[in-house]
């Protein structure tokens, strides 16, 4: 099987490093400086899988305290211009509101 390369990087002081990906994750945290280029950082037919929290969670229970990490209700889809939308759900999930995306980059 491919050797999987695991990258940690602190997105909002040293950007995105280069790619591109077959794969990329993000859980419970919005860069939206990312997602406007993510079609150049996925190979043809690469993946995202995001989840991040929405306005109704920091409501419920104040956090993220940034207005640009959280996503806003009805949002979900538009997270990955120029990706095809696998799958785009908003909801409560336990105690959290968060918006999930899967999106393919088109060949």
């Amino acid at each position: 099987p491919p050797e999987i390369e695991w990258v940690l990087r602190d997105l909002e002081e040293d950007g995105p490093p280069e790619g591109p990906f077959d794969l990329i994750v993000s859980f419970r945290y919005l860069h939206r400086p990312l997602l406007r280029d993510i079609r150049e950082l996925l190979t043809p037919g690469g993946s995202l899988v995001l989840e991040t929290f929405t306005t109704l969670h920091r409501e419920q229970h104040g956090k993220p305290s940034r207005d640009d990490h959280v996503l806003q209700v009805g949002d979900v889809e538009r997270l990955a211009p120029g990706l095809k939308i696998r799958y785009a759900d908003e909801g409560w999930h336990g105690d959290i509101h968060t918006g999930r995306l899967c999106a393919v980059n088109k060949l």
